[in-house]
């Protein structure tokens, strides 16, 4: 179904929903490289 297809208002709620996605994948990814860059210290401080 062509995005055209729908109203403004469905085009919007669509457009904060993905907004809403991206920004929680943004999230994850960043916890997880602290999470891993937090590991790798701690790790390093035990073996330095």
């Amino acid at each position: 179904m062509p995005y055209s297809d729908f109203s403004p208002e469905q085009q919007a709620a669509m457009d904060r929903s993905l907004e809403a996605e991206v920004n929680a994948f943004l999230y994850m990814l960043v916890s997880i490289a602290a999470l891993v860059g937090s590991i790798a210290l701690v790790s390093w401080a035990i073996w330095a």
